[in-house]
């Protein structure tokens, strides 16, 4: 394994400081390490504890450089970065990470640096890793289709056909045997997401059939009939901040309409995810269009 890349980057500044390559700083060491976030408990009248542990807690990123060239300037780069407002990102680049660069997210914590000489400064930085968590840089999309709708049709017997003064009514339905698509979750840990489920159907529903639990939400995210979605709009559900809005709107928050005795803020998983689309009636082929960021414990 090569490290072909190496920086630190803040996008909302569009402040990058560069470390492999470099003419300027030469990298001796660093570190990514993160620890469990213990939920335990006692346990009465019983060894050890009942332990629901499920979570990393932060992470404690280290990095020893020596700074060789345009020294000044390195330093006042460097204090861009390193306010503890900022959120940049340590950006590494290996040659055999299949998914391409990898990223954590910083919070500045200490720096040692003291004068040594007019040609070089060896510099010790620490940050805290908020996340916990490696994340590729770039979020993996995947396009579920819903179900197809089941037009009502029409047969007329021997008897012939028979129409009122309210005339003949045709409904449509959408299929609520919608088949599950396999998602592959990638990285090491579940992941929040994002997902855009289009209409126009009435009662969206998404779920995750590698989760669900008969009798529990576990793996559901479903909405009341009373929801309607029009053509061309969507509802925008963040099992990350947990939210559902009307086309992205912050103003338009339709999570009122989720049916909590079987909903649940549900994480892709890893490796496999078996992921339906099943609004209660589509008037046209929907879609759930998902986004998530793998990531990977350190």
């Amino acid at each position: 394994m090569t490290i072909t890349g190496m920086s630190i980057t803040d996008p909302a500044q569009g402040v990058t400081w560069t470390l492999i390559p470099s003419g300027d700083v030469n990298v001796a060491d660093w570190d990514v390490a993160a620890a469990p976030r213990e939920v335990s408990y006692p346990n009465p009248g019983a060894d050890g504890t009942r332990d629901n542990s499920q979570f990393l807690g932060q992470a404690a990123v280290t990095l020893s450089l020596g700074l060789v060239g345009n020294i000044g300037a390195q330093l006042d780069l460097l204090s861009l970065l390193n306010h503890p407002s900022r959120r940049p990102y340590l950006v590494i680049d290996d040659d055999e990470y299949p998914g391409g660069p990898r990223q954590i997210q910083l919070r500045f914590a200490s720096k040692q640096g003291p004068y040594e000489a007019a040609t070089y400064r060896i510099m010790q930085l620490g940050y805290v890793g908020p996340t916990g968590v490696w994340e590729d840089q770039q979020p993996t999309v995947a396009v579920v289709p819903g179900a197809q709708p089941t037009l009502g049709g029409l047969a007329v017997g021997s008897a012939g056909l028979a129409i009122g003064s309210a005339g003949l009514a045709i409904s449509s339905s959408a299929a609520g045997s919608a088949s599950s698509m396999l998602v592959y979750g990638g990285g090491s840990v579940p992941r929040p997401f994002t997902a855009r489920l289009y209409g126009p159907c009435t009662g969206p529903k998404l779920t995750n059939d590698a989760l669900t639990i008969p009798g529990q939400p576990n793996g559901n995210l479903v909405f009341f009939d009373t929801l309607s979605i029009v053509a061309g709009n969507y509802v925008e559900v963040d099992t990350g901040g947990k939210t559902a809005l009307l086309n992205s709107d912050p103003n338009q928050s339709v999570a009122g309409a989720l049916d909590w005795a079987n909903s649940d803020w549900w994480l892709l998983q890893p490796g496999q995810n078996l992921v339906r689309y099943h609004p209660t009636t589509a008037d046209d082929v929907v879609t759930a269009v998902l986004a998530w960021t793998p990531a990977r414990t350190p």
